[in-house]
């Protein structure tokens, strides 16, 4: 699962939380996202993305029901 949630306008770079129970995944993810320029948190699970305080904006998760 991504979430994506940008930043205030003052600001031009964007947040991206990625979560994926597989952790070398997200990990692998999030060092391509930073490359382009993100902001970028990973974790290898829902609950902790959501006691992280992450308010996604959009979803992805092609593997999931």
């Amino acid at each position: 699962m991504i979430a994506l949630q940008t930043t205030p306008a003052t600001s031009r770079a964007k947040r991206i939380l990625v979560v994926d129970d597989n952790l070398d995944a997200a990990i692998m993810l999030g060092l391509l996202l930073r490359q382009l320029g993100y902001v970028v948190i990973t974790t290898d699970s829902g609950p902790k993305a959501i006691h992280g305080g992450a308010e996604p904006a959009a979803r992805c998760d092609p593997a999931g029901p």
